[in-house]
């Protein structure tokens, strides 16, 4: 059964009660995320599977950074999976299968976050064309964004979730770890080595990661930014194979 549709447009009309000035979230039962600022102070706005509402005096910025630090997300890794998939509009926060994605640019100060693996379905409502969000749990939400958008950005962050997945996947079976992969996969083929590397293109990825290591290293020794040639070299000599 579905439940009242909270209209996050009108967020800053909501009276403010046990508001918080800290607090650890449960990543695994939040849905939403969204900013509000009322008289000059940020706050944001949380909404768990449950129903409960959180409000913190935080934005979401520092939210998605406590998000990104808590499940190891680094922000080297995810600018590199925007390059590869050519994102024009906000970069998502993804760690396998927590997928926290942006409505907008991360620039826009009123940009809600949604955790991707919790929706169920999505459409714009014709009374007033606001994109409305429904939840596994029968929660939902609307705001004014495009569904296009959304739907780009969460198909990614699937992708990009599936990629860090099947890697996890793949080196649990390549060093042995039998028990790590039956509890979440069920009993593997140890015999399945190079699985997932076509569909997952994980020599680029692999690659894409190791180049902007290298740019931030370089960047940090020299204060300048590593040129082409001087790149090249060096993924050469990474990558060169073991002669005895």
């Amino acid at each position: 059964m579905l439940k009242e549709t909270i209209n996050l447009e009108l967020l800053d009309q909501m009276v403010l009660k046990d508001v918080m000035d800290s607090t650890t979230i449960s990543w695994e039962q939040t849905l939403v995320i969204s900013q509000l600022e009322l008289a000059g102070i940020t706050y944001s706005w949380v909404l768990n599977i449950d129903g409960s509402q959180l409000i913190i005096r935080k934005s979401t910025r520092e939210l998605v950074s406590e998000f990104a630090e808590q499940m190891g997300i680094l922000d080297y890794e995810m600018r590199v999976f925007a390059d590869l998939y050519n994102f024009d509009h906000g970069i998502p926060c993804v760690a396998g299968e927590y997928q926290l994605v942006p409505t907008r640019n991360k620039r826009s100060k009123n940009t809600t976050w949604v955790m991707a693996h919790h929706v169920s379905v999505y459409g714009v409502c014709p009374n007033d064309q606001l994109l409305r969000i429904i939840f596994k749990g029968g929660l939902s939400i609307k705001l004014d964004i495009a569904d296009s958008k959304l739907k780009t950005n969460i198909n990614r962050s699937r992708n990009i979730g599936a990629i860090q997945i099947a890697e996890d996947r793949q080196f649990n079976i390549f060093h042995g770890a039998y028990e790590a992969v039956k509890s979440q996969w069920g009993v593997p083929n140890l015999d399945e080595s190079g699985h997932h590397t076509d569909e997952h293109n994980k020599t680029r990825v692999a690659m894409a990661m190791r180049q902007a290591e290298l740019k931030i290293y370089y960047k940090e020794l020299f204060d300048e930014e590593i040129s082409m040639a001087d790149m090249d070299r060096c993924m050469k000599v990474i990558f060169k194979p073991f002669h005895g």
